[in-house]
Formats: C-alpha cells, structure tokens, sequence
C-alpha cells in the first residue's frame, strides 16, 4: 500500500519549507506529498514546488482544515493517506511496521500517533526522534490526532470524508463516529511521534478559532448520535460551555460558538442528520472512557514516579 502525505498549509511557507526538507530525507516510505495551499497571500517559494512527488493544489479561498484535508484526500494517489500538520515533523522510521497493519485488516481505519509539542522549530537535517528496536505497540481508540496520523483512503471515503463547513475542530470526532458506525477500528500508538511546533502559534495565525469548538461540538451530536443522546449531551454541555467562557480570556469565543451551535440544530437538522446506531454510540462511549482511564492511571504513575 502507497501513503500520500497531506499537509493544508495558509501564509506559513517557511515553517513547510523546513517540513518539506525534512520529509525528502524519507522519500523511500511514501509516494507522495500534497500541499493544499489554503488561498495564501503569496505564492510559495521555488524550493518548495521544485521538490520530486510534489504536487501543489492552489485554492482560490480559504476552505478550512476539513474542507483542505477532504481536498487533498480527493487529490491523492496512495492507498493511505498521511495527515500531518505544516509545522510538524513525523517520525517516518516505523511507517512500514503501520502500513502492515493496515495490509492485514481491511477493517482498520485510521492510526493515530502521538503529539510532542516544541518551543521551536528544529533544523530538519537533525531531527533525532530516540526510537528504539522495539516493535510499535497500538492500542484501540475512540478518535484521533488530525495532524498526525494514517487513514484507510476506502474507509475515508466510505465514513462521508471530513463535514466540509466545520473549518478546524472536532471534525476527527464526527468522522471516528462514522467510521466505528461502518465496522472500522482506530487505533493509537505513542511509540511514534510528531513533534509539533508551539501549538500557540496556531491561535496567532488565525488558524485555530475557539468558537469552533462548541459550534461544531453541538452540530456533531446533532449530526451524528440518536435523538436522545443528542438532546442529553447537548444539555450537558451547556453548563460546562458557560463555565469555560467565563473563566477563559477567549469567553467571548466560547460563548459565541455555543450559541451559534444551539441556532444551528433546525437547520443541522434538515440538512445534515445521519444518525449512527446507539450500538456504535455506546461502544464510541466505552472507547473514550477506557482512554480517560487510561490516561489518568498514566498521568497518577508519572506523578508518583516524580
């Protein structure tokens, strides 16, 4: 199986650049790379076009993350599609051991990998991810990492692909949704890593917008689950979306995303709704609280370890 990687990327060449030379150190586990240009304002540099299996898709307008990620899926010629974000750098050593897993089970959907934040980019001929001799250990998840990860292309398609008007946030929710819904697994691995620059960077870039979050929580329960699942979890986020916009310095953000959340149920509603079976509903359920548990008896033990 081919992997194509998919990078969207708005007004930030020269951390790609940097991504972009360090993924030609690594061509030999990848097809492809395509870069969804989100409608920058200037055009990217030569030392970026020029690269071998590059292939660079120019939108007229900013479409968002979902709708940039839909696009490069649609543009891509891998059987496997590897998302990553335009300052991350992947760990591409054990890409071979993931693909395996895909070549064995049809019904394996998407793998996520693990985030490790940096204060600063690196120079990309000295990435140095540690990694070991040993075999990568997966575990089962209910969603995944957007930015980091590898999709089943069939079973991208097959799920309906990203909801194309989210723009940035909890896309990769509504779309694990679907996929548990049609019999596919997600899996998670911690033994490969991205190393992904400042994530507060992302916020003054203009990428990443806290009012999508809570409108695009409650059109994915509207979306997606049974009716009085929807009606439970959406009053179940009001009180703790209130609480957030209160104690945040984004409240009005948050305040706005909840609300124009809420407006948009009809409407989410009459266009939108494809409910999953309450099976699905509750096993994604099981997923995540065995992932919360699991993180909490991680986070106790690094704790005690300290």
């Amino acid at each position: 199986m081919n992997v194509s990687i998919i990078i969207v990327t708005k007004d930030r060449w020269e951390l790609l650049e940097d991504v972009v030379e360090y993924l030609q150190r690594h061509r030999q586990y990848y097809k492809e790379i395509v870069v969804i240009d989100n409608a920058s304002k200037e055009d990217p540099p030569k030392s970026i076009k020029a690269k071998p299996n590059l292939n660079m898709v120019k939108l007229p307008s900013n479409v968002g993350v979902s709708e940039g990620r839909n696009i490069g899926a649609v543009n891509a010629k891998g059987d496997l599609l590897c998302f990553i974000d335009d300052d991350g750098y992947l760990d591409m050593s054990k890409i071979d051991e993931v693909k395996n897993k895909f070549e064995v089970s049809d019904k394996l959907g998407v793998v996520s990998f693990g985030i490790k934040d940096v204060s600063q980019m690196q120079d990309p001929t000295e990435v140095d991810f540690e990694t070991d001799d040993q075999a990568v250990q997966f575990v089962q998840s209910h969603t995944f990492q957007g930015g980091a990860c590898l999709i089943n292309k069939e079973a991208f398609v097959d799920a309906g692909m990203y909801p194309e008007d989210f723009h940035y946030g909890t896309e990769e929710r509504d779309l694990s949704m679907r996929l548990i819904d049609r019999g596919y697994s997600i899996k998670k691995t911690e033994d490969i890593v991205l190393l992904h620059y400042n994530p507060s960077k992302a916020i003054a870039d203009g990428i990443y917008n806290p009012s999508h979050y809570y409108r695009n929580t409650i059109r994915y329960y509207w979306r997606n689950y049974p009716l009085e699942y929807a009606v439970v979890e959406t009053a179940l986020k009001i009180p703790s979306a209130i609480l957030r916009s209160l104690s945040s310095e984004n409240r009005r953000a948050y305040a706005h995303g909840l609300l124009t959340g809420l407006l948009l149920i009809p409407s989410t509603i009459v266009n939108d709704r494809d409910p999953v079976s309450r099976d699905s509903y509750k096993q994604q359920k099981r997923l995540k609280e065995a992932s919360l548990a699991e993180r909490t008896v991680s986070l106790i033990r690094d704790t005690i370890q300290r």
